[in-house]
This record gives C-alpha cells, sequence and structure tokens, in this order.
C-alpha cells in the first residue's frame, strides 16, 4: 500500500547532514523498565502452544483385510457326489476353494486411487476455487512437515542460527527460530524464541503400512524416537511494545545471538537473545535481558524492511514506509550508531532490503514504486542501479548466495522474477 508523503517529516533538506556523523540513540531506554520485560518461560510437549492434531503429524497403521475359506458342499451335495464316487474306479479327495472377498479397506484404496488421479496442481492467476473447494498440500513433496499454532498472529519470523550444523539430513531434526506477535493490545506483544526438536519424518505419513514402516525405519536409523514420535516445542518470550512488523536475528562471534525487531510504533530495536536460546537448552542459564540493546527512532514512520549484512557483522539496514533507508554500524561489544544521513532514491514504501552475499558495500531495495535498486553503501544520495521491475508494488527480494549474479523479486500481483543482475541496467 503506498504511503502519501507528510510534509516536512521527510524533506531532505531537513534530514541531510555530514555523512561521517554517527547519531545516538539511548533516550527510549526508559520505555522498557526491568519488570516490564520479564521473561515468560514455558516447557511441556508443545511448549505452552498447541500443535494441530493434523494427519501429517500423526502416523496411522491400515491393515488389510484377508479373504476367508467357503464351505460349498452342503449334506445333500455331499450325498450325491459320495454316490457318484462310488460308482467310478478310484477315489478323489474334495478340494476346498478360496473365494476372495472386496473389503472395505481394497474400496477405501480405489476411491483413494481415483482421487489421486483427480489431484491436480493449482497455479495463482490461472485457476480459480469453486464454492466449497479449499488448497490442501501434497504431503509427498516434502521430507518433513510439520504445523504448529501460537497465541497470537505473527507477520515474521526467522530461523536463528545454531551449532548443529549446516547441510543436516539426520532426524529426528532440531531447529531455533523467533518470532513477532500482533497482539491485539501493543502491551501484550512479545518476541518468541522457540526451539522445536524431535521433528520426525512425515513424507510417507498419509501412505500405508508397508510406506510407514520404511519411514519408521528411517527414523529410527537416524536417531532416537523420543516423545513417542511428537514433536516437542519448548518457548522463552520477551515482552515487546508494539506489533513487531519484522524480525531479522544474526549470530555475533561464537555464542551471541542479537535480533532486530521493527516495531509498528516507528522504532527499531536490537535484543540480545543469546541468554534465552542457551536457557532452551540449559534451563540454569535463563535469564531474560533487562531491555533492548539498542533503540533507534530516526524513522519518520513504520517500516517493514530489515537485514543484517552476511560478510560484516553487526551491520544492519531498516527502511520504512515513507521511502527512505538508515545504514547501523556496531561500534562496539553491544552498541551501535545509525548514520543520520538517509539513502534517498524511492519515491514510496520501501518493502524490502537484500545486502549482497560477497560484496560488503552493495545492497538490494525494493518498493512500492515497482522498482528495485542497487546500492553502494558509501552512496547516500543516489542508488547505481535502477529497474523498474513490476507492474505493481515489488513486495519482496531474494539474494542467491550461492549465485550471487541472481536476484528474486515477489510483486503484490502475485508474480515472480528472476533477474541476472549482469545484465541489470537501468
Amino acid at each position: 500500500m503506498e504511503q502519501q508523503h507528510q510534509g516536512g517529516g521527510g524533506d531532505d533538506g531537513e534530514m541531510e547532514e555530514d555523512a561521517d556523523h554517527l547519531q545516538f540513540e539511548d533516550e527510549w531506554e526508559d520505555e522498557y523498565e526491568e519488570e516490564d520485560i520479564a521473561g515468560e518461560t514455558s516447557f511441556s510437549p508443545i511448549g505452552g502452544l498447541t500443535l494441530p492434531h493434523v494427519p501429517h503429524i500423526s502416523l496411522s497403521l491400515c491393515l488389510g483385510c484377508g479373504g476367508g475359506v467357503a464351505d460349498m458342499e452342503e449334506d445333500g451335495d455331499e450325498e450325491e457326489e459320495e454316490g457318484e464316487r462310488e460308482g467310478k474306479e478310484g477315489s478323489h479327495e474334495l478340494t476346498a476353494f478360496k473365494i476372495p472377498k472386496v473389503s472395505d479397506q481394497d474400496e477405501d484404496d480405489e476411491d483413494e486411487d481415483e482421487d489421486e488421479e483427480n489431484l491436480q496442481v493449482f497455479i495463482p492467476g490461472r485457476d480459480q476455487l469453486e464454492e466449497g473447494e479449499v488448497l490442501d498440500f501434497d504431503n509427498s513433496a516434502y521430507d518433513m512437515l510439520h504445523g504448529l499454532n501460537v497465541e497470537w498472529p505473527c507477520l515474521s519470523f526467522d530461523i536463528i542460527t545454531d551449532k548443529l550444523g549446516a547441510q543436516r539430513t539426520k532426524f529426528p531434526m532440531t531447529a531455533y527460530m523467533v518470532a513477532g506477535t500482533q497482539a491485539d493490545n501493543p502491551q501484550n506483544n512479545k518476541l518468541m524464541v522457540m526451539k522445536l526438536s524431535n521433528l520426525c519424518k512425515t513424507k510417507h505419513d498419509d501412505k500405508g503400512s508397508d510406506d510407514e514402516d520404511d519411514s519408521s525405519d528411517d527414523d529410527s536409523d537416524n536417531g532416537d524416537d523420543t516423545n513417542n514420535g511428537e514433536p516437542l516445542l519448548e518457548t522463552k518470550t520477551l515482552k515487546h511494545h508494539g506489533g513487531v512488523n519484522r524480525v531479522r536475528c544474526t549470530r555475533l562471534g561464537e555464542d551471541t545471538t542479537v535480533a532486530a525487531s521493527w516495531s509498528e510504533t516507528g522504532k527499531v530495536h536490537l535484543w540480545d537473545l543469546s541468554t534465552l536460546v542457551r536457557g532452551l537448552d540449559f534451563p540454569q542459564h535463563d535469564k531474560p535481558p533487562a531491555g533492548p540493546l539498542h533503540t533507534f527512532a530516526g524513522h519518520p514512520t513504520e517500516g517493514f524492511a530489515l537485514d543484517w549484512s552476511p560478510t560484516t557483522p553487526g551491520r544492519l539496514l531498516s527502511g520504512d514506509c515513507r521511502k527512505y533507508i538508515h545504514l547501523w554500524e556496531m561500534t562496539g561489544a553491544g552498541t551501535w550508531a545509525v548514520g543520520g544521513q538517509q539513502y534517498t532514491g524511492h519515491t514510496a514504501s520501501v518493502e524490502d532490503l537484500q545486502w549482497s552475499p560477497n560484496e560488503q558495500n552493495v545492497f538490494a531495495s525494493c518498493s512500492v514504486d515497482k522498482t528495485i535498486k542497487i546500492w553502494d553503501a558509501r552512496q547516500q544520495k543516489k542508488s547505481v542501479l535502477s529497474v523498474t521491475a513490476h507492474a505493481s508494488d515489488v513486495n519482496v527480494i531474494s539474494w542467491n548466495r550461492a549465485a550471487p549474479h541472481l536476484l528474486l523479486s515477489g510483486c503484490d500481483d502475485g508474480t515472480f522474477s528472476i533477474w541476472d543482475l549482469r545484465n541489470f541496467k537501468s
């Protein structure tokens, strides 16, 4: 949704300062009283949250019905056949015939086969849902698929980097994540730090017994089956004033996890989540932070764009719904400075930001003004490249970390594009 310009607040002239001047913001720390930040902890097989009882979480074993032996002879028939045998040379024993029965299970299997033949891939923009139709997932497309419900809706979450390894394939799996809520009241919002463990394979959950046996063997070979195969969810929470528009986390050093959160109040907060993450594994280390590490209130309005640099530790970008982008630099342990001069070039809301995966001073932005821009972080006044990428708002971009010349963009109309930056021209 395009934001209208407000007089004065977004004027480039008023906001322009020396590019080398760094502005510190700490006057908002009193907004977070220690008693208001007290962390909440919950632990149970579902961590105080609810896991939906859906078919792809629990296994069910279906056994087919075997056929029976039918006795075809009645008393009269037996006497008649005995008479016939007496009139013949020699004798032959009667043979019992096995007549197969059609079981309810067989009928169900036939119905399932017909349903599978009728399944179609839904393509947005081409297909339309008829009345009473709903979209469903194909469980065979995923090695593992679990669902969970939380107390309040969440607009954003991010995976927390752990020490369990990057390309891991061993089951059951464990993952850590952080999410931000959109509660009914600003005071009820929170950041939720979660540990999801005992995540078993679900690919064959809706198949027959043979497939389920194979899936069970795979899981048992690769890890211990705890909690009867049910996923475990542990949570720790941190109070957050205002709804969380977006949350992004990064790892600084070996043991420090920092999250940045865009609040609907128009402020960007930095949080040290290290003790909460450690507390998920070692409860004795559970000590919630007293408040944010840093709060910046220099944006003229709220926003959604947020990204940590993968090449320079502690470097952060934030973009707002007015059109401005700010650069954050870490100046020491637990301290940050935000440049007083914004990056200007967009004419409407900045929807997303992405640092280059291999160039420390290059980043990309996308906007409601339909453009994607490539920036040199050392030049605030003008982007290096700018392309009108879509016919509507550009909501999201993703920079390919394996092939840094490729950039993906998604549009408000449901379309997406893949860009080769080697051919990217203004």
